[in-house]
């Protein structure tokens, strides 16, 4: 089956286009002509590259391509700091994405997979603290409260995609993604920032790190998605957008500060400090997914641990020094 993949580019599409191909999908991949990151593509054998912007996906329309089976949606713009609170940013992005929608439909795809976000939940400490939001696992039922323009746009694609593709008679997928991590990812992440720290026996000053936290490795997040690209998904007879939800996570939920201190274990030198004040205008994301539905759908069973997922990030760190 063949499956096209917009930000292709991206630590996730790069991880889940190797997914797919060695289970023996053709993937195309997305990306624009002046990506910054189309260089790390040259390395994944049978991908076939497409070169286009998103703004102008109407145009793959043209381009010769074999039917498509599914479109998995990863094209996000501006997921800096600055730019997650961004409306114009996220406006554009919304627009974007519907307009891929009906390209996905025009390239023959019977589902569009959705890349949203655990930001669309907006479960933060401190709403923990002050019983405004349970601690307890969050399921896809979940009400949703985002606090970032980011977050409220995902969620907005949620009823948005689930209209459009209702009408063009595709099967719409909404991925709730929670937080990834692993080789190639961004070097501002905590556990890259940590990993980098530790490795160069320095000190890195951290919050107190109290919160839940979630880590997916990235091949685990990979195998995830491209599960739910085969996987048999029905609706009830009466069809919320809820029912097109599913969280991409992982079993492993424990106060953050417990994966730094594995990572500095792991690496066993350099120093960390748990005294910076948080000044995400976000607040602090609280992560304590609940995956019953992914294990339903697809048998998911992670197989990265977070310790060999540091092994792997540190073998990378040495290939590439």
């Amino acid at each position: 089956m063949n499956i096209i993949i917009t930000g292709v580019s991206s630590f996730i599409g790069r991880a889940l286009s190797r997914q797919l191909i060695s289970e023996g999908y053709e993937v195309y991949g997305v990306v624009r002509p002046d990506s910054k990151n189309k260089a790390g593509l040259s390395d994944i054998r049978k991908l076939h590259i497409i070169e286009c912007d998103i703004s102008e996906c109407e145009r793959l329309a043209d381009v010769k391509l074999p039917p498509m089976y599914a479109c998995v949606h990863l094209s996000w713009g501006g997921t800096t700091r600055e730019g997650r609170q961004n409306p114009e940013i996220n406006a554009v992005n919304e627009t974007d994405t519907l307009r891929m929608v009906r390209t996905a439909k025009k390239l023959g795809c019977e589902r569009f997979i959705f890349a949203g976000s655990q930001a669309e939940y907006g479960v933060t400490l401190d709403r923990v603290n002050s019983k405004k939001a349970d601690g307890g696992p969050v399921d896809e039922k979940y009400p949703c409260s985002p606090l970032s323009e980011y977050g409220k746009s995902k969620l907005k694609m949620l009823s948005s995609c689930t209209s459009l593709c209702r009408e063009m008679e595709m099967t719409y997928i909404h991925l709730r993604i929670f937080s990834t991590y692993g080789e190639g990812d961004h070097p501002t992440t905590l556990v890259s920032s940590c990993v980098k720290a530790f490795s160069e026996d320095t000190h890195i000053e951290l919050t107190d790190c109290r919160q839940l936290w979630n880590m997916l490795n990235i091949r685990d997040c990979a195998k995830a998605i491209s599960d739910m690209v085969g996987c048999v998904f029905t609706f009830p007879d009466e069809e919320t957008p809820e029912d097109h939800v599913v969280n991409i996570a992982s079993e492993d939920t424990r106060p953050l500060y417990e994966f730094v201190e594995a990572i500095h274990k792991r690496i066993g030198r350099g120093s960390c400090s748990f005294t910076r004040i948080s000044e995400s205008p976000e607040g602090t994301p609280y992560l304590n997914p609940d995956i019953t539905k992914l294990k339903a759908l697809t048998g998911f069973v992670p197989q990265v641990s977070f310790d060999e997922g540091l092994d792997r990030i540190l073998e990378d760190m040495a290939s590439h020094s």
